[in-house]
């Protein structure tokens, strides 16, 4: 949904993003005590439907390395 700006569940291409200038909406995942990624929203118009995404590159390689591979369930 993100590169083709369609619908995977509809076919829409009305596709709805949050953009990072509006810090409060995004859920953020911790990658050091004052630092996280923002999790960016494109949803759906028609149907609802969302993903979620990393944008900046950085902040992905900084997760990757945090988290890859560990087993987060208890």
């Amino acid at each position: 949904m993100k590169d083709t700006k369609v619908c995977p569940k509809c076919n829409n291409n009305s596709i709805i993003t949050i953009g990072s200038h509006y810090t409060n909406p995004m859920i953020r995942i911790p990658f050091g005590i004052l630092n996280s990624a923002i999790i960016k929203p494109y949803i759906c118009s028609k149907c609802g439907y969302t993903e979620f995404y990393v944008d900046n590159q950085k902040d992905l390689e900084k997760l990757k390395t945090k988290y890859e591979n560990k087993n987060l369930i208890n």
